[in-house]
């Protein structure tokens, strides 16, 4: 069997139902949020970022948690000896 099954055919292969439960978008994307690694709210859509130097992708908040890791800056350019450790991953969202 192919270890690239799509949901639908995971769902079938390990479950007694014929069909997976029909959910709506909302619920799905609310079921399919990450926690802010700072806060721990569970968003959306969070910035991928390594801010330390275990050099780990965090997830953060594009408000205040962000700020308060890159100074506002994508790249944090010109802002190195105040965020050493910070670099831009991208936007992640549901």
């Amino acid at each position: 069997m192919s270890s690239l099954l799509s949901n639908r055919d995971q769902w079938s292969h390990s479950s007694s139902m014929s069909e997976p439960p029909t959910v709506s978008f909302y619920t799905y994307c609310y079921a399919m949020t990450k926690s802010c690694t700072l806060c721990s709210k569970p968003r959306d859509v969070l910035v991928r970022c390594q801010i330390d130097e275990s050099q780990k992708w965090h997830f953060v908040c594009p408000g205040a948690c962000w700020k308060s890791v890159s100074g506002g800056v994508e790249d944090a350019k010109g802002m190195q000896d105040e965020y050493p450790y910070y670099r831009y991953g991208g936007m992640v969202s549901c």
